[in-house]
């Protein structure tokens, strides 16, 4: 399992860490990304829960996992991230 662990710290510090430099350097609408990045960080949480629990009744539903994630990450990448907020938008 420390492979696992190791990949996911890997590969989501850098995907994250590039995505939140990209904001921020932006005055941007960033609310999709933001319900992105919490959603991914929810789905893997809640898999590590079930996963590590050491109840073998408790099973992560892949069925359910990828797909979440594969939506979550469709938002952090979502092209209105690079709209922004006016405030008035008949203008």
């Amino acid at each position: 399992m420390k492979w696992l662990e190791k990949l996911l710290a890997k590969w989501g510090t850098k995907l994250f860490t590039k995505k939140l430099d990209k904001m921020a350097s932006k005055k941007n609408s960033n609310n999709t990304t933001v319900v992105g990045i919490a959603g991914v960080v929810t789905i893997l949480a809640a898999a590590a829960k079930a996963w590590f629990d050491g109840d073998p009744e408790t099973v992560v539903n892949f069925g359910i996992l990828i797909p979440s994630l594969i939506t979550s990450i469709g938002l952090i990448f979502a092209k209105d991230s690079d709209a922004t907020h006016s405030d008035n938008p008949t203008k």
